[in-house]
């Protein structure tokens, strides 16, 4: 008999000892190709030591673990778009293939990294912004005291932090769209917003409610597009002015903020960068939560017609602080009056990913 190969052999793994998430792993996920390993602060992907040497040079080369993620299931960016996903396609009656939906998780893990990451810096800028404020006040009262300014605080690198935030968001948004074509059976990926609602369109049963939604909020996703753009490619026209701490003619600091001028919008006065970050990235996780609902409610295959609740804030699982559920008639008893998808919150005008 030939003897198998020490990579065939069945194996166990342990996740690293971190000392930062001790928690133990609450979910599992596969997605077909790949296995994740969910922690309440941490995200951790099975590596195959085949992937590693696909030639099996190296025969006794183990298994390992990588860290994809530094959070996890308590992350509300996180637990509003895979979770989010992963909860649709397992507590609802779909039409979905298995396949799809696995592929669709893929991409959404993928996605879920470049949400968090934004977040992640987002609550960085804040911390920052709230720090530097209270170091500028020290200045001037400094300054009043003694009669000269000798050094106004600023924000580190505050330019290209926001470009990498805009980045981040814009990536999303452009593997939100990959996921709504995987779980829909459309090959093709990298498709602007647009064209995938032309894609769904061509679809011989279209998923009319989710068209609408889409249609409906489409306006609303442009100015990511542009505010990216015109912080890589400024032009005349087509502008984003940022400024740090800085100090009035009449000696008061003034906050970070930005002045966008976009083709098809321009702001005439500045604008707090925080608020507008913040709301940006809410608005785009709650346009992708809410889309993914009314999707799999379009395909719903269950005689009874569900609906889309809103979970109340008190009631959010800590561990899963997901924002919206699925509920079919004879569970809506215990659950309360349904409520509509809350609108997707705006930030500085118009907003569209429509175009990559």
């Amino acid at each position: 008999m030939k003897k198998r190969h020490p990579r065939d052999e069945a194996f166990s793994i342990e996740l690293p000892e971190d000392g930062a998430d001790p928690s133990p792993v609450n979910e599992m996920v596969s997605t077909g190709s790949r296995l994740f390993f969910i922690r309440s602060s941490s995200v951790y992907e099975l590596v195959l030591a085949d992937q590693v040497d696909p030639d099996r040079l190296t025969p006794w080369l183990p298994h390992h673990t990588r860290k994809v993620l530094g959070v996890g299931s308590r992350s509300e960016a996180f637990s509003r778009t895979f979770l989010h996903l992963l909860e649709m396609s397992r507590n609802t009656i779909h039409k979905f293939s298995v396949e799809n939906v696995s592929s669709g998780l893929e991409i959404a893990m993928d996605a879920a990294i470049e949400i968090t990451s934004a977040e992640i810096e987002v609550i960085s800028l804040q911390h920052d912004i709230i720090a530097t404020m209270k170091a500028c006040d020290e200045a001037v009262n400094v300054a009043r005291a003694t009669g000269r300014l000798s050094h106004f605080p600023q924000i580190s690198g505050l330019t290209r932090r926001i470009g990498d935030i805009l980045l981040n968001m814009k990536r999303y948004f452009g593997l939100a769209c990959d996921v709504i074509c995987c779980i829909e059976g459309h090959d093709e990926r990298g498709l602007t917003l647009r064209k995938v609602i032309d894609q769904l369109k061509k679809n011989t049963n279209p998923p009319e409610r989710f068209l609408k939604h889409v249609e409906d909020h489409e306006d609303h996703l442009r100015n990511l597009r542009e505010l990216r753009n015109a912080f890589e490619h400024p032009e005349p026209s087509h502008t984003l002015n940022i400024e740090n701490f800085r100090l009035s003619p009449e000696g008061e600091f003034i906050a970070p903020s930005w002045k966008p001028q976009l083709r098809s919008y321009t702001q005439q006065h500045d604008s707090d960068i925080y608020s507008d970050i913040a709301g940006l990235l809410e608005g785009l996780i709650g346009w992708f939560e809410e889309a993914l609902a009314i999707l799999f409610l379009d395909r719903n295959c269950f005689y009874l017609e569900p609906g889309i609740y809103e979970i109340p804030v008190a009631n959010r699982d800590p561990q899963r602080p997901r924002r919206l559920t699925i509920q079919y008639p004879l569970e809506q008893l215990s659950v309360g009056q349904a409520a509509e998808p809350a609108p997707t919150k705006q930030s500085g005008g118009r907003d569209d990913t429509s175009e990559r």
